[in-house]
This record gives C-alpha cells, sequence and structure tokens, in this order.
C-alpha cells in the first residue's frame, strides 16, 4: 500500500481485485489517467470498494479506480486522506488521523523490525486460525521452505548490486542474514 498526496485518486491494481475475486462496478463516470505511463492514457471503467486492515486497530474501506499497475497494490490519494482529514508528517513520513474516535497514525514499514506473534505481517498458527475466523478474506504468503543464511553476497548478484549501488546499503545491517 502507497499514501501519495500527489495523487488525486486511489487506485487497486486490476491484478488484485482478479486475484481476490472482489466485486468490481461500472465507474459512474469512466474517464482517463495519464499520470501512469508517459504517452499512454488508460481508461478507468471500474471501481471497487476495497476493503481493507492494518493490525486490530485500524480496518477501512475506500471506493478504489481499477486499473492495471505493479507499483502496489492499493494506492490511497488525497480523496482517502480528505475523507479521512489526516495529517502528514514529512519528516517522520507518517499519517495521523481519528477514525471511529480512535486516534490511528500510520508509519512506514521497516522490514528490519522483529514481529512478534500479534503482528499483521507475520503470525504462528495459532494466531492465523483466528485472524482465518474473524476475517471475511486472508491475504497469506505461506514460506514453504526457508532458506539457509549465508555470511557474504554470492558472485551472481555482486553485479546487481553494484548496479543498484545508489538504493542499496553498503553493508547488510547487523542481525539481517543475507538469503
Amino acid at each position: 500500500m502507497i499514501i501519495d498526496g500527489g495523487s488525486c485518486e486511489n487506485v487497486v491494481s486490476s491484478i488484485m481485485v482478479e486475484k481476490l475475486g472482489l466485486k468490481t462496478e461500472a465507474h459512474p463516470e469512466p474517464y482517463q489517467l495519464t499520470w501512469l505511463k508517459k504517452g499512454n492514457h488508460i481508461k478507468v471503467t471500474k471501481r471497487c470498494l476495497v476493503k481493507f486492515y492494518i493490525s486490530s486497530k485500524y480496518n477501512d474501506e475506500v471506493w478504489c479506480e481499477v486499473i492495471p499497475m505493479d507499483a502496489c497494490h492499493i494506492l490511497l490519494g488525497r480523496p482517502w486522506q480528505y475523507d479521512r482529514k489526516t495529517l502528514h508528517d514529512g519528516f517522520r513520513n507518517t499519517y495521523s488521523f481519528r477514525k471511529d474516535g480512535v486516534p490511528i497514525t500510520l508509519v512506514p514499514f521497516d522490514a528490519r523490525q522483529t514481529h512478534t506473534e500479534e503482528s499483521a505481517l507475520f503470525l504462528k498458527r495459532s494466531a492465523f486460525e483466528q485472524a482465518v475466523q474473524n476475517s471475511t478474506f486472508i491475504l497469506a504468503l505461506v514460506v514453504e521452505e526457508v532458506n539457509q543464511a549465508i555470511d557474504f553476497v554470492p558472485t551472481e548478484v555482486q553485479p546487481l548490486l553494484s548496479e543498484f549501488s545508489d538504493v542499496i546499503p553498503d553493508e547488510i545491517p547487523t542481525g539481517l542474514p543475507i538469503v
């Protein structure tokens, strides 16, 4: 999920809609988007009411335009920010608002963070079974085999790391195995 104050629409990936079997409806006012790809027009003809939750504290539903995109599954733009009266802290990169009288602050995901059983990102079996009982749908990534951690970068990967050195740290942070 991406929150983007520069987007005038809330959008959802057509692939996500298809894979989850979400119900769509004809857009009441079809139009063309041009900001996603220069020179290409994407015709918006469908919309979908997307229900989502982030942990047990925040659940929501948002009308989204259904479009083909691969940057993310859901992009929340200015309509979502306006409707929720969000406050964006650019320094901390957080969004704060109240939902059903409860203060909510959304923070960026830190992949290096360790997660507990209560985390909505990594669940043990008992927590997963409880989530299945309490939810209308579940997205799950199941790891069938754990990769062995290594302490060196394979030769085959080194050119790729060099090519993208502007976005890859020089050193892997302590505690993160290279897999």
